[in-house]
This record gives structure tokens, sequence and C-alpha cells, in this order.
């Protein structure tokens, strides 16, 4: 009988350290995917809920900006003498980021119709790598102070797409990722513009 005990001692494999560690390894890194996953979830969601506080018929502002060189100028789009589609972004915006192939689009249609101008809500080095990675046909600016532009310009959420007239005033603005359907009204009231 004492020999058949010390066969099933022998038979069964000892537990080590090594695998309490492993164990626990497995767990923190189990949780941590989890948060992160959860994280990105949060980060996905486009920051667009509603219209876009700006409304329509306000003039938009004249304010001063750097371009990508870090020159100063005062963007004025009441000067504009075909109107302007803006777009306003920030380089960390994941619905940003989405907008782009929309923006294009509609660059690629409209840019011998309208001033096309982005703004970027982030700072001109970062703007400039943003532009250049992802090939952004239109010229970006950043406000010299964006705490004060978003406070001036009523815009608190983004992306925004905003349709301004030859005098500066907002025919129309859109807030978060076009759509097919949204691009499509976007693109139907520009031609009932022209």
């Amino acid at each position: 009988m004492e020999q058949k005990v010390r066969k099933l001692n022998t038979a069964r494999k000892p537990f080590h350290s090594y695998q309490i560690l492993i164990h626990g390894l497995l767990i923190a890194l189990a949780v941590t995917v989890f948060g992160l996953v959860r994280e990105n979830r949060e980060l996905r969601k486009p920051s667009i809920l509603e219209n876009a506080s700006i409304e329509e018929g306000e003039v938009f502002p004249a304010f001063p900006a750097f371009d990508l060189k870090g020159e100063s100028r005062l963007v004025d789009l009441t000067e504009s003498k075909r109107g302007s589609l803006v777009f306003v972004l920030n380089t960390l915006c994941p619905a940003c980021r989405e907008n782009q192939a929309s923006w294009r689009t509609l660059y690629e249609q409209e840019k011998d119709r309208y001033e096309i101008l982005g703004i970027s809500l982030d700072d001109i080095d970062s703007t400039a790598k943003y532009r250049q990675a992802n090939d952004l046909p239109f010229s970006l600016v950043v406000p010299k102070d964006i705490p004060d532009f978003t406070t001036t310009h009523k815009i608190d959420r983004i992306p925004l797409t905003l349709q301004i007239d030859h005098n500066g005033e907002v025919h129309s603005s859109w807030l978060g990722v076009l759509t097919d359907d949204s691009l499509a009204q976007l693109t139907a009231s520009l031609a009932a513009e022209s």
C-alpha cells in the first residue's frame, strides 16, 4: 500500500513558483486588455451629438492664426468672393479622421467654387504632420489662441463642417462625421447656392 501512495506522489508534478507568476501575469494582461478595449471604444465614439452651437446666419468672425509654416495671418472669411467651406478638426479626434474622405470629396467637387480651409485645434507641428501623413489637399491654419477661438466662434464639438457665404455668414453647419446622406444634403445645398 505504501508503494501505491509513493507512486501517486511521484506521479504528481511539483507546482513551481514560476507557474504562479505566469498565471498572475496572464490575469494582469487580461485585465489590461479589457481596460484598453473599453477605453478604445470610448475614444472612438464621435464627439458629435446634435446640431453645432454656431447658428446659421451668424457671421464667422475673423481670427488671427498661423499657417503650417508658422507665419501669422488674419483669417477673414467676410472678404471671400466665392464663399467658404470650413472644416474644423483636431489631430487626435477619431471622428475627424473618419471625416477625411468626405472632406476630400468636397474639396475635389467644390475647390473651384469655394475657398476651402481646415482649422486645426492643435499645435502647428502636430497639424503639419497630420496633414502630410493623411495627404490632406486643403490648406490648414491653427488659431493663435485656440480657447479664445472656440469660445468666440461657439465651437464646442468636432468635427465640424461649415458652409459660409461670401459675406462671412454661416449658411449651413454639419456636426460630426458626414454620412452618405449628410454629404448628399451638403452637396445639394452647395449646388443650390451656385
